[in-house]
């Protein structure tokens, strides 16, 4: 028969029930059973597992209970044959006493945080942090480093770029955009190095400004003062005048120059007079003339002060003698001139003088002042351009040139081509030579006079 129980040769087919509840061992310490078998349930209030008290409760050990490699609820995750483990969709990692932060996937994205606020710190204080993909940020982007370094075709800016300074307080710079309305391209140039600052206007304009940095430039001057911009605003000259400007001949000498200019607007505009126009002299009209005496610096001077200079200075009167009166050399007081306080005695003349530009000792600035006296009917007097009968010069006033020599007067302005350059038949009428230029070739020497 089968026995329930066998105690060495006893043989019990029963139960071993004691006869008080928790006061009798099954062994003893140093006398222990080899091996239990026990084909059922085991009740145990307490477990010594090799000298050391298990401690978890039943319900602790349960969640050993798992099975497979998934997450299942109060069960242990088991790793699978490739050490991997699943946690199902929507399964949290909790973190914190009171499952502050937790990690999930929720079927679309891999989720780190909570459904409230937390912190969350990525790396330590000198680690790295790389993202491999795409980052999006939904909320605000701080950045504390002292360096940020972005790689990066094109970076978009919805609004604006604040900046606060090496010493943080409550001001900021804002830099901005005005919403665009059509796209545009603003490039940073390529410069030596050193520190630039950026222009800024205090007013919002769409005008580019097409004008070089070199032309700019020019306003780089410590004698161009607020007043001189005045000056050109009240200007009258039109875009085209003032595009004369616009020339590789201009340098900042020359913006120097109109620095230095204390000439009203209303001034410089009599520049811009329209052709034909003209206007009664008087004594306080000025004039625009270049002081020989003071390295040719331009200055104002009164048409009484050309008066008073005509005045004073020797202004030759031609002699008439009913012949043909003589040669214009280069020496004054030639014999051929009269002093302008003689002019009475030249009165009535009324037949024609004639004299002729001749010699070669001529320097180039020479000039001859020539007036008439009062002429009576048929009084004039020519004046002519010689040329040397040796070949050795010949005068041109204005390309007009005589065929008739020096040695030869009598035939003066009788050939159909000897023509005089200069007629004067108006009483007390005045002009003015200057020998301008010389030109030799070979043995011939010609000066070149205008008429002033």
């Amino acid at each position: 028969m089968a026995y329930k129980f066998q105690l060495g040769t006893a043989k019990i087919s029963g139960s071993i029930i004691p006869t008080t509840d928790d006061s009798f061992d099954l062994g003893e310490a140093g006398k222990e059973f080899a091996n239990l078998f026990i084909d059922g349930t085991a009740h145990i209030d307490a477990i010594n597992l090799g000298g050391t008290v298990v401690n978890a409760t039943a319900a602790e050990l349960n969640k050993l209970a798992g099975s497979d490699s998934n997450s299942a609820a109060n069960k242990m995750i088991i790793l699978d044959a490739n050490g991997d483990f699943e946690m199902q969709d929507n399964d949290k990692i909790h973190f914190g006493d009171g499952a502050d932060a937790n990690i999930h996937w929720d079927g679309n994205s891999l989720e780190i945080g909570a459904d409230t606020n937390v912190n969350i710190n990525i790396g330590g204080t000198t680690s790295e942090v790389t993202f491999g993909d795409n980052v999006t940020i939904t909320g605000d982007l701080t950045i504390n480093g002292t360096t940020t370094t972005v790689n990066s075709t094109t970076i978009e800016i919805t609004s604006s770029f604040t900046f606060e300074g090496n010493v943080p307080n409550s001001n900021e710079t804002v830099f901005g955009v005005t919403n665009p309305t059509a796209d545009t391209t603003i490039n940073l140039p390529a410069l030596s190095a050193g520190t630039y600052h950026v222009p800024v206007l205090s007013a919002v304009s769409t005008t580019a400004i097409t004008a070089t940095p070199e032309e700019i430039n020019y306003l780089d001057n410590d004698d161009l003062v607020a007043a001189d911009i005045t000056k050109l605003a009240a200007l009258t000259a039109t875009a085209a005048e003032i595009n004369y400007l616009d020339n590789d001949n201009l340098t900042a000498a020359d913006i120097t120059k109109l620095a230095a200019i204390d000439a009203s607007a209303a001034e410089i505009n009599l520049l811009d007079a329209g052709a034909g126009s003209s206007v009664a002299l008087a004594a306080g009209d000025g004039f625009i003339m270049f002081d020989a005496s003071d390295s040719d610096n331009a200055k104002k001077i009164l048409a009484s002060d050309i008066k008073t200079y005509v005045a004073g200075t020797n202004v030759y009167q031609l002699s008439g003698s009913g012949t043909n009166d003589g040669i214009i050399g280069a020496a004054s007081g030639s014999g051929f001139y009269y002093n302008v306080s003689s002019e009475l005695d030249e009165d009535g003349l009324s037949y024609e003088s004639k004299y002729m530009i001749s010699g070669s000792g001529w320097t180039i600035g020479d000039t001859v002042r020539i007036k008439a006296p009062q002429f009576a009917s048929g009084g004039k007097i020519s004046i002519f351009a010689q040329s040397s009968s040796a070949g050795d010069f010949a005068h041109s006033i204005e390309n007009i040139q005589s065929d008739t020599s020096g040695s030869n007067m009598a035939q003066l302005g009788l050939d159909a081509n000897d023509e005089p350059a200069i007629v004067l038949e108006s009483s007390n009428a005045a002009v003015t030579l200057i020998h301008w230029g010389q030109n030799t070739e070979g043995s011939l020497t010609t000066f070149f006079w205008s008429i002033v």
